[in-house]
């Protein structure tokens, strides 16, 4: 096939499978850009079938305009595009992404994780969407003091995940999506990105995928290159209209304020705060306990250390009552200022079965709060609980101190799993790491407040460092 004649080789990959024809060239023919940019433009060119996906991974060697140009190709009417997916390693240039795509009525997914500008001053009108992943977005208006509205004319979207975007002259950030089930905004990696310094299979093991139009002047990458740390929300309200959320994960950095409309539906949300340089203790303080206040009806909650301890700021903490929630997952370390916020959510979840430390390594100094005292045992623990979960667990003596809190009040409880990593564990004079463990073990079945209980001490595979 590597000596047919060029148009008659492109005339017969043209008719098969888009993916079956870009594998059969590339195994005939060099994988330089040049040479996989120059068959894509010619397939498009003579492509005969209608295509129902577009999914491109690109490296910084491909020119950025020819994907554009791409992209513009298959947004015309003769093709029915239902799925696009389009990554960049993070060294790329900035794509500038057609109106079209914004606007392509049989779109069902948007998966779109690249460095581009969406000017919302026009609306995103996807009336088909039902999932979208943004990621590496910079969120603008040129409308100055409008409130425009993301995904309202979205009116079949379900799932949207925004990851590490950014918003820019914007006052107010307004989410409105009438039939979303799950929402995520997670700034978690934003680091990661803003240093433009990782390996290209580095953006495979960040696992985003995301959507983004562009309109992208002269000048863009230098725009783009000095973005800061921050996403911009503190700067803006954000505010969150579906009335249908079941699922809401948020790791980002403080809004300036929260405006969360009712939800009764929803049953699932993590919490975790960030803050990138000097964090403002108050404003996190003050959403930590905004967003809990939302989330009171849900039967899940996890809330990370950062935001506990955003929690511990506030000099008269008082929640509402979770009587839906029946687990809890704290996730990260427990340290002296996670105790007093954690006892607080512990007394106003009556309901609760379950309880979670992801990471329960326990930072603790003299006179740093414990989780609740022998006159403060909350009526969940005393008489709703039924299974605890202690992973990397550190063998301290405030992790030992928990742990045993847990076992001698909770008089119903079924089941307490302790994961731990041999390597990990502490010794002394006496006693080799595994031998204070047996010593632990042997505690602990005297001291059970629910005899039935079962302990499980479990090895965990990997080692865990921090």
């Amino acid at each position: 096939m590597s000596s047919a004649d060029e148009d008659i080789l492109i005339r017969i990959l043209s008719y098969l499978p888009t993916t079956f024809a870009v594998e059969s060239s590339l195994k005939d023919r060099p994988s330089e850009a040049e040479e996989f940019m120059n068959l894509m433009d010619r397939m498009l060119e003579h492509r005969q079938k209608i295509l129902k996906k577009l999914y491109l991974r690109c490296n910084e060697h491909l020119d950025h305009t020819r994907v554009e140009r791409w992209i513009s190709t298959l947004m015309q009417d003769n093709h029915k595009i239902e799925d696009v997916i389009l990554k960049t390693v993070i060294r790329a240039k900035p794509i500038s992404l057609p109106d079209s795509l914004f606007k392509f009525r049989s779109l069902t997914r948007l998966d779109l994780h690249v460095r581009s500008y969406i000017d919302l001053s026009e609306p995103i009108d996807l009336p088909n969407l039902q999932i979208c992943w943004l990621a590496r977005i910079v969120f603008t208006c040129k409308v100055e003091n409008s409130c425009p509205t993301l995904f309202a004319c979205c009116l079949a979207l379900k799932e949207l995940t925004l990851t590490c975007c950014h918003w820019e002259k914007m006052r107010t950030v307004w989410i409105n999506a009438a039939e979303l089930k799950c929402l995520v905004i997670d700034g978690e990696k934003r680091s990661e990105y803003a240093s433009f310094q990782h390996i290209y299979d580095k953006v495979d093991d960040v696992a985003l995928h995301f959507p983004s139009r562009g309109d992208i002047a002269d000048g863009i990458e230098d725009e783009m290159e000095d973005v800061d740390m921050g996403c911009g929300l503190d700067r803006c309200v954000l505010r969150i209209s579906a009335a249908k959320l079941v699922k809401f994960r948020y790791i980002e950095e403080a809004a300036d304020d929260y405006v969360l409309d009712v939800c009764k539906s929803l049953d699932d949300v993590d919490i975790g705060c960030l803050s990138h340089g000097v964090p403002n203790e108050e404003k996190m303080a003050n959403g930590a306990w905004k967003l809990l206040e939302w989330a009171k009806t849900v039967k899940r909650l996890v809330v990370s250390d950062k935001t506990l301890e955003a929690l511990s700021c506030l000099e008269d903490l008082q929640l509402e009552m979770f009587f839906e929630l029946t687990h809890l997952e704290v996730n990260t370390f427990y340290n002296g200022k996670v105790g007093k916020p954690l006892s607080e959510l512990l007394q106003k979840a009556p309901n609760l079965k379950s309880v979670v430390f992801a990471e329960a390594i326990f930072q603790h100094r003299d006179g740093d709060y414990p989780p609740w005292t022998t006159t403060t045992v909350p009526e969940c623990v005393s008489k709703a609980l039924r299974s605890v979960e202690f992973n990397h667990f550190s063998m301290d003596k405030f992790a030992q101190y928990v742990v045993e809190l847990f076992l001698k009040d909770a008089n119903s409880l079924e089941r307490m799993t302790i994961r731990y990593t041999p390597s990990s564990l502490p010794s002394s004079a006496e006693l080799d790491g595994a031998g204070l463990l047996d010593k632990f073990k042997r505690k602990l079945a005297s001291q059970r407040g629910s005899k039935p209980c079962r302990i499980d001490f479990k090895e965990e595979i990997q080692n865990y460092s921090r």
